[in-house]
């Protein structure tokens, strides 16, 4: 058993008087004011007391887009050091894309990586499931995954598709789609969200046109279209990508201050419904070749940049867990996740507000060894990471062995 006394409970509604967080099984027991005795009930009993001297115990942070990179391309990237990299950044979940090598079309190649991932990764995970548009009837019969992704724009991987009879009989199969849609390809995307009774999460929001548009679509009472929004493009403009070259090159393409801008209005007044990194680590050799590869790292550091914004009083703890833990788990069905609740997985981040401290390349843990975030100073870091109960995170180490489930979609 696990008690963490002294914490402050952040929803996304509220922030909680000092409580106890009673853990039991990899669940949250009770909460409340506990004595370390609670649940003694004979001598093999164990008890294993934290005290979190008043800071903030956020639900574990879900990520809803990051590639990891098994199987196939494990140079970059490989689920151990991922899980272990979302570890140090308070994230406990997280939903990996399909454009693996091979990419995931078949539900063969799908167990597989389902095989080799429960041995790997130490967070709890998703998949989504890959199409081409010629594999609908492996769409059909696919279950259990976070959505079908798919590609209407050129990015890493061949799973492009711009046929627009091919896209509309697609879209015909029930299932979540997540799309990377930008520029007229995402006006294309909401005319097929527009004639389906599927529901469509957006990937990696760059624009405030799109800001926009899904706004009002929102206003008018739309409740099948879900928008993410990215650290990259939130922190980066194409200001960097002019001065950091390949390190700042992405799909879709940072873009102005004034898309920039949108895109916090838009998480401020609920048009974007989560905070997702579309982790896509590449070597320092493929950022720095005459075509450099699209994509960066960011599952490490997205929750010390979100808090730096609490300090700096442009967004609450309450809009992190939000953007970060309620909204992914509701919008994805995952169960018992995205909030600290009895009978809830016990998947927990302690955050100190006033540690501050500097993004270093020397520091990051994902195996590509660089961020673009290095150099940034950051008020605000987890200082411990839970994943089902068990200590996985503390004081900048990995200390958790235990190894991550997969998730059940509702």
């Amino acid at each position: 058993m696990l008690l963490i006394k002294n914490v402050k409970i952040v929803s996304c509604e509220k922030i909680s008087e000092e409580q106890d967080v009673l853990i039991e099984d990899g669940e949250v027991l009770k909460i409340g004011k506990i004595p370390a005795s609670a649940g003694m009930t004979g001598k093999k009993a164990e008890m294993t007391v934290i005290n979190g001297n008043g800071e903030f115990l956020l639900p574990g942070i879900i990520d809803c887009h990051v590639h990891f990179r098994t199987p196939g391309q494990e140079y970059k990237e490989d689920f151990e050091s991922g899980s272990k990299a979302a570890l140090m950044g308070g994230v406990t979940t997280v939903l990996d894309m399909p454009n693996n090598v091979p990419p995931i079309f078949t539900n063969e190649l799908l167990e597989k990586k389902r095989a080799i991932v429960s041995k790997m990764s130490l967070v709890d995970f998703g998949l989504y499931f890959g199409t081409n548009g010629e594999n609908l009837d492996e769409i059909k019969k696919v279950k259990n995954v976070a959505g079908v992704k798919v590609y209407m724009n050129v990015t890493t991987g061949n799973l492009l598709i711009t046929d627009p009879e091919v896209l509309q009989k697609l879209f015909k199969v029930k299932q979540r789609y997540a799309l990377h849609a930008e520029g007229e390809t995402f006006d294309l995307a909401l005319k097929y969200l527009l004639e389906s009774s599927n529901e469509f999460y957006l990937c990696h929001a760059s624009l405030k046109r799109e800001v926009d548009k899904v706004r009002d679509l929102k206003k008018n009472g739309n409740k099948k279209v879900f928008m993410e929004a990215c650290p990259h493009h939130l922190f980066l403009n194409k200001e960097d990508r002019e001065k950091h070259g390949g390190y700042c090159c992405v799909k879709p393409e940072l873009a102005s201050l004034e898309d920039q801008n949108a895109l916090w209005e838009g998480l401020k007044d609920y048009t974007i419904d989560t905070i997702a990194t579309d982790h896509a680590p590449h070597t320092k050799a493929e950022k720095e070749s005459e075509k450099p590869a699209f994509g960066v790292p960011g599952v490490e550091f997205s929750l010390p940049l979100m808090l730096n914004e609490v300090s700096k009083g442009r967004l609450t703890l309450q809009d992190i867990v939000r953007l970060m833990s309620y909204n992914p788990a509701k919008i994805f069905g995952i169960k018992n996740k995205g909030e600290i609740k009895e009978g809830f997985d016990a998947d927990l981040v302690l955050v100190d507000l006033n540690l501050e401290k500097e993004i270093k390349n020397g520091n990051v843990v994902s195996k590509c060894g660089w961020t673009p975030y290095a150099g940034r100073i950051c008020k605000g870091w987890p200082v411990m990471t839970i994943r089902g109960g068990e200590v996985m995170m503390r004081e900048g180490r990995i200390v958790g062995e235990g190894k991550g489930k997969e998730v059940e979609f509702g």
